[in-house]
């Protein structure tokens, strides 16, 4: 029996138009080179963290994550997505689980003997673009980390731990929106819960680790984000590899150029 499990990590892919500074037109390129990538590799699944698509209306939104969609479905391991709040913007929820394949807007499966808890934190959108999780999901959850004693790994699109945003151009002026509204008792379930070992969001466009008592957390960088750039997105992702005892050898890589930025083990 496996005593970990590999993951890779691709977030906030903002496909679609050149908005402030992710250049859309770019994004469903990198997804290909990302795909081709991963599909190379003995990766047990890949985790999409959300934020597909720059919003702009409706039908555009619609068709932006459709072709999202038809880059992600060659993936060779199984994939497995959540949406942030760009997603919901102007397309359902409903549409969004249409077009991923999402069983529904927060769910669970097991894989590889871990648990994987996939949170739906635009449940609602607070603010321009903050995260809150309901307090029937909350319920939800709670049920969800007491139910056996699998280690478990939860994913969200936004962070629950507290952050500093200094230098961070886009949500130094947007307090509290960096993260789920209500972190606390997001946090606090996961605390109480059996076996969850670690956390995974994207939102905030940077790498962030910490470490709040037994829950490992980590922000994973934008595939996408190029700043102070409009164009040449570099194509971060990341790969992980989690112990059953909770211990998180992640690191973190470019598409162009393809090179490693960088490890850590927590």
């Amino acid at each position: 029996m496996k005593n970990s499990i590999t993951l890779a990590f691709v977030t906030d892919i903002h496909a679609g138009e050149l908005i402030e500074y992710r250049p859309g037109k770019e994004a469903l390129g990198l997804l290909g080179r990302f795909v081709e990538h991963i599909n190379g590799l003995d990766v047990d699944a890949v985790i999409e963290l959300g934020d597909r698509v720059n919003n702009v209306d409706g039908s555009h939104d619609y068709a932006v994550q459709e072709q999202v969609q038809e880059v992600l479905c060659h993936l060779a391991p199984p994939r497995f997505s959540l949406s942030g709040h760009h997603d919901v913007h102007y397309v359902t929820k409903e549409d969004n689980q249409q077009i991923t394949g999402m069983p529904s807007s927060y769910y669970s499966s097991i894989v590889s003997n871990f648990r994987l808890i996939f949170i739906d934190t635009a449940d609602p959108v607070q603010g321009h673009c903050g995260g809150y999780v309901s307090a029937p999901q909350l319920d939800w959850l709670k049920g969800e980390v007491a139910m056996d004693t699998l280690p478990t790994l939860v994913f969200g699109h936004h962070p629950i731990i507290d952050q500093n945003q200094e230098g961070n151009p886009f949500f130094v002026d947007l307090p509290g929106e960096e993260k789920i509204g209500n972190s606390g008792e997001v946090l606090e379930i996961l605390l109480n819960g059996k076996n969850v070992k670690a956390y995974f969001n994207g939102h905030v466009h940077w790498f962030y680790a910490s470490r709040e008592q037994s829950i490992r957390s980590f922000s994973i960088p934008s595939l996408l984000e190029s700043y102070p750039l409009k164009e040449h997105a570099p194509g971060r992702y990341a790969l992980a590899t989690i112990s059953h005892e909770g211990m998180v050898d992640l690191s973190l890589h470019t598409l162009c150029p393809m090179r490693t930025l960088g490890r850590i083990v927590l």
